[in-house]
């Protein structure tokens, strides 16, 4: 549904529904379309070209979808629009979440504002205790000046790197295992659940992703290489029991107490990390990332208690963003399950008086 401040034009393939005034609330035209009812129908419609589907307009302007009264139109896309409104609400809220961890990120162990601060005399904002820990000047080293006593590490190491699994398109079939593709990476960085392809293959233990752990994308078919090197936080699934890392994604993991998960995941969505990957990538049509890229990637690394500190602070953040994601999960179950049988008029929904 295009919002109506919006001024664009369509691109090829599409076409545009106006609802009548007065007859056809366009919310309502919206989920009708959408009902498993009048997508069946579409489904018997739908013509197969050379290379796409199709749906011609006449097929499109036959097809018959309920038609309500326009105050039940207007209740039952103010009723389902609850729905919609909330998971976009948890959505904004997530993104503001990760969002600000990751300035905080940025301030303590990019542009090192502590430092800065305590060299000026400045409030740290911190506790004494952990402003002990802020030296109070920079090193030069080859990443530039970092702060004093805070060694140049490479990611090789503090963490460990395990390489996903290949697998055979026969071996994509039913099962309560699946594996993180590629497209479980949003572009830009960030995990989305769409991405998973059930497997019933083969795998070694350390390819198992647990909820929480880091994966870095490997390859890339995107023109602009928004996805390769990017990281992704993988969250619990709600269809599937194990998840195993495919091929096209690096799982890493710390390996002591110098860096965390979520330290791990806001350390390579940082600009220097996703320089230096791009760096290490090859390929024209198809990107990939040279094994060398994640491993060799330095930083300066802080004292132990800052980097827990940070990490409790991430981890609650991150809690509150899977609460957020759980809500939203069973908001659009609730409204898929209702969905049908408003449409279909299973259930009414009291007139409403037209706001008009």
């Amino acid at each position: 549904m295009i919002p109506s401040d919006l001024r664009c034009c369509l691109g090829q393939r599409m076409v545009l529904l106006r609802p009548a005034p007065g007859k056809v609330d366009a919310k309502y035209l919206l989920y009708a379309l959408l009902s498993p009812l009048v997508q069946s129908e579409i489904r018997i419609s739908e013509g197969t070209g050379s290379t796409v589907s199709n749906l011609r307009i006449p097929l499109l302007e036959a097809l018959s979808i309920p038609a309500p009264d326009i105050a039940q139109q207007r209740g039952i896309s103010q009723i389902l629009s609850a729905f919609d409104d909330k998971i976009e609400l948890n959505r904004g809220m997530s993104e503001t979440l990760e969002a600000m961890t990751r300035a905080l990120f940025r301030s303590w162990f990019v542009d090192f504002d502590p430092v800065r601060a305590k060299m000026e005399g400045r409030d740290l904002g911190l506790s004494s205790e952990v402003g002990d820990l802020i030296p109070a000047s920079f090193d030069n080293s080859e990443l530039g000046a970092t702060p004093s006593g805070w060694p140049l590490v490479r990611l090789r190491e503090c963490v460990d790197a395990v390489n996903g699994r290949s697998y055979r398109s026969d071996e994509l079939c039913e099962s309560e295992v699946a594996l993180v593709t590629l497209k479980s990476f949003e572009r830009g960085g960030g995990y989305t659940p769409r991405g998973l392809k059930s497997f019933a293959g083969t795998y070694k233990p350390e390819q198992v992703v647990a909820p929480g752990e880091v994966v870095i994308a490997c390859t890339d078919v995107t023109q602009a290489a928004e996805v390769i090197g990017r990281p992704a936080l993988v969250r619990p699934s709600s269809e599937f029991k194990t998840l195993v890392a495919s091929l096209d994604t690096l799982i890493i993991r710390p390996r002591d107490s110098r860096t965390s998960r979520t330290f791990l995941y806001y350390l390579c969505g940082t600009e220097n990390f996703i320089a230096h990957t791009y760096a290490h990538t090859t390929g024209t049509t198809v990107l990939h990332l040279s094994k060398e890229a994640v491993p060799s990637f330095p930083f300066a690394c802080p004292p132990v208690p800052l980097v827990r500190l940070f990490s409790s602070v991430a981890a609650a953040v991150s809690d509150r963003i899977e609460a957020a994601h759980r809500e939203s999960e069973s908001l659009a179950a609730l409204r898929a399950a209702l969905l049908p049988k408003l449409i279909s008029g299973a259930i009414r929904v009291p007139d409403i008086e037209d706001a008009a």
